[in-house]
């Protein structure tokens, strides 16, 4: 083989290298964003035919975040606050008497504004459709006990049954670095509760929770989070009642069947806004194609230097 003919074989594996990475990346770098549903800690809304409740009461309940009253909601509230911006779809009803406010300790009730939310619904009903068509990394059957998951580097996409937490022993775990993903589809019909105060889910490795996605997929019982566990990540329960009786939400909560806030339940808002991550398959591939173009350049430095 002549040494044109070895170098231009060099330099064909170089660019295939180079290309298999960027397609690499390409794929893994479509992560499907909240939309404008990004904005809210709590998200509710309902039908014209069916609107849905939302209700809040004691005060030490609350919402660390903005709060969205969706198309055709309706506000239930009696006790609680609101830190952020209580913002009022034109055809959510709004007229019940309450007593929120701005803060834990706070005398005025948060501000309120007068919004149309439909395109915020339509972008979290779109992204949990485009969660559910990802490529799962994982399956789980009905998890009902302490459970430890590692990540793999990049985004996570876990298929699981069900999530059934009701023991002082019964965590989550989940290890994965700043830039990981993990993205729960739980199956149609699939059970998500926690009943106990000590249930709970951990992050660890720099993982946090607004880089989780609860995708509760189809009708079946209502989410519940009672007894006061730890819950991390997005709720995005579209088609299913959610229930905090108590407990510290870490993420937010969008769905389409109605929320209840109570005994002191709590929301923090951590808003799920993913960036382009490559898996660790696409580094990789990255590393190789830098190694064919220092092989490509090699032979040249030697005639170089030979002359």
């Amino acid at each position: 083989m002549s040494e044109s003919e070895s170098s231009a074989q060099r330099s064909f594996m170089a660019v295939l290298l180079i290309a298999l990475f960027l397609s690499s990346l390409s794929s893994h770098a479509a992560l499907s964003s909240l939309g404008q549903a990004t904005n809210f800690a709590v998200l509710v809304y309902g039908t014209a035919s069916t609107p849905q409740q939302v209700s809040m009461s004691n005060p030490q309940s609350g919402v660390f975040g903005n709060f969205g009253l969706g198309p055709y909601s309706v506000q239930n509230f009696s006790d609680g606050f609101i830190t952020g911006t209580l913002y009022v779809d034109p055809t959510a009803n709004n007229s019940h008497n309450n007593n929120v406010k701005s803060s834990l300790l706070g005398t005025s009730p948060p501000p309120s504004l007068a919004y149309n939310l439909s395109s915020a619904v339509t972008d979290a009903q779109q992204a949990s459709a485009a969660f559910s068509a990802l490529p799962t990394t994982m399956t789980l059957g009905n998890v009902q006990t302490a459970l430890t998951i590692n990540g793999n580097g990049g985004v996570n996409v876990i298929s699981i049954a069900s999530l059934e937490y009701t023991d002082a022993s019964d965590i989550l775990t989940l290890n994965g670095n700043a830039n990981e993903y993990f993205i729960f589809n739980v199956t149609a019909g699939g059970i998500v509760k926690m009943t106990h105060n000590l249930s709970t889910m951990i992050a660890n490795g720099g993982l946090s929770a607004d880089h989780i996605v609860w995708n509760i997929l189809g009708t079946g019982q209502d989410v519940a989070f009672t007894g006061n566990p730890t819950v991390l990540g997005t709720i995005l329960a579209l088609d299913r009642k959610v229930q905090l009786d108590p407990g510290d939400l870490f993420g937010e909560v969008i769905t389409g069947e109605g929320l209840s806030i109570t005994s002191g339940a709590r929301i923090h808002q951590l808003a799920f806004d993913p960036t382009s991550i490559p898996e660790p398959a696409a580094m990789s591939l990255f590393g190789l194609g830098v190694s064919g173009l220092v092989i490509l350049r090699y032979p040249r430095t030697v005639r170089r230097r030979r002359r």
